[in-house]
């Protein structure tokens, strides 16, 4: 058991000699406040080290890295997390004007093979952003042609995206309200003969959007179509007026038809990119 602080020489008190204690309380406060600096020192340099790592497609830039990674003081695995952090840091900030043009993805995929960033944790990255990045591409006008259509295409239409969709109808729910009107007559025994009849209005209760079919929806580089078990819904971007994009569905106005059809899906963002970028490559 130690007497005295092994590191200041003076005496030690009874409590820190019981529990073990090699320093006096100012050293051990020392050593702490000596620790939380170095520990926010090495939080700084693995923080610059993920700033300098998202230029890395820059070979000057590339050749600083280790040294960095050095002085941040960077195990394996750290280093590994910190380069998919810049790879998809540099990715989302792409993306935040929801527009990825070719040579910004190019960059990306520069930075990624510079840092080294496994396949799998990119694929991992592009599907925790679900749909964004698709709909950056195709805002930016990149169309991929689909790799399945379940509709006939006309000579040199192109589709691009398919979807599962329901076609929903506006149904009004009414119900009948009034009363009955006449007299009664007394024949006797306590019976009463009652004349009259039963007047009433039908009123308007309410709405709801209800399911009319299920199909699919189909996004080409002339129309959209909705292939339904019992219909069929065409809209030529020829004579689009508009798209109303809801998170879950998609309405079309066309002009040639009176009732715009409004269609649930899984991304209606997705949907609306699509054939906003079908009809602006068209045009």
């Amino acid at each position: 058991m130690a007497s005295h602080c092994t590191n200041c020489g003076n005496s030690l008190g009874i409590g820190r000699r019981l529990a073990g204690k090699v320093l006096c309380a100012t050293c051990q406060a020392k050593v702490k406040q000596q620790q939380e600096d170095a520990a926010q020192t090495r939080d700084a340099a693995r923080k610059q080290y993920t700033l300098y790592a998202r230029r890395a497609a820059d070979p000057m830039i590339l050749a600083l890295l280790p040294s960095m990674a050095q002085q941040a003081d960077l195990s394996p695995a750290e280093l590994a997390r910190a380069h998919l952090e810049a790879w998809s840091g540099q990715l989302r900030s792409a993306m935040a004007d929801e527009y990825l043009s070719a040579e910004e993805e190019a960059q990306i995929d520069a930075l990624g093979s510079a840092l080294q960033v496994a396949d799998s944790d990119q694929i991992a990255t592009l599907r925790s952003l679900g749909n964004q990045t698709v709909i950056a591409r195709m805002n930016a006008g990149r169309l991929e042609p689909w790799p399945r259509c379940s509709i006939m295409l006309k000579r040199g239409e192109v589709p691009y995206l398919e979807v599962d969709a329901a076609l929903l109808k506006e149904v009004v729910h009414r119900e009948t309200r009034g009363s009955y009107g006449g007299f009664s007559i007394p024949i006797g025994m306590g019976i009463r003969y009652r004349t009259g009849a039963y007047r009433g209005k039908s009123v308007v209760t309410g709405t709801s959007m209800e399911v009319a079919d299920t199909g699919t929806l189909t996004v080409t580089s002339q129309r959209a179509v909705f292939k339904g078990l019992r219909q069929a819904v065409e809209s030529q971007f020829t004579k689009l007026l508009g798209v109303n994009v809801f998170d879950d569905g998609i309405q079309i106005h066309v002009s040639n038809r009176k009732t715009a059809p409004l269609f649930r899906v899984g991304d209606g963002h997705l949907v609306g990119a699509a054939i906003n970028a079908a009809v602006q490559q068209g045009a």
